[in-house]
Formats: structure tokens, sequence, C-alpha cells
């Protein structure tokens, strides 16, 4: 891109900073989105439950005595990954949209 001016240059970069402060307004807010966003997902035979925040990080897990009761210890951590894979899909989904909204030119 080739500039005429001093003056034409200047009021580009100022337009582009204005943009970059405008995304970075966005970006903020939907952090704190994600932040608050949950999804909740439970092991096929809903013993386990697993709640995510719109990151996947885990917020709360919940095991009913009967997945304790039935279950080996191997077979119950399968079912705690089960419950918050599911619960961590279901987020992405949800944020991944959010984003591709703030920032379209990231997803192809």
């Amino acid at each position: 891109m080739e500039y005429e001016s001093l003056e034409e240059t200047q009021a580009e970069l100022e337009r582009i900073q204005r943009e970059l402060e405008e995304k970075a307004e966005q970006l903020d807010a939907l952090s704190e989105q994600l932040g608050e966003q949950r999804a909740t997902a439970s092991s096929e035979d809903e013993t386990v439950w697993a709640t995510v925040d719109g990151i996947g990080m885990v917020q709360d897990l919940e095991m009913f005595p009967e997945a304790m009761d039935r279950a080996h210890p191997e077979r119950l951590g399968d079912k705690v990954v089960e419950a918050v894979c599911e619960a961590t899909a279901q987020a992405t989904a949800e944020s991944s949209d959010k984003v591709r909204a703030v920032l379209p030119g990231l997803f192809a």
C-alpha cells in the first residue's frame, strides 16, 4: 500500500490503532463470557456428571453412589474422563462460535 502523504499514513495508522483497541475490548468481554459459560454432561450410565466452563476447565464433578458401588476404580476413572470430555466438547462448540464472531479470520 502506497500513501500520498505523511498525513495519509498517520490517518491509516490511527485507524488501525482504533480497530485494535476495539478488538481488545471485544476479547476482554469474550474472556469474561467464556469464564461464565457452563456446559454439563454425564457418563453414558449417568452416574458421573461433569461441568466445565467455556474454556474447558472443570468447575464441578458429581459422582452418584452407584458409580462408586458398581465400578472398579479404573472404570470409575473412565466414567469421569467420559463426562469431562463430553462437557468439554459441548463447551468448545459454543465457545468456537463466540470466538469466530470476534475473530472471523482466525478460523478457515
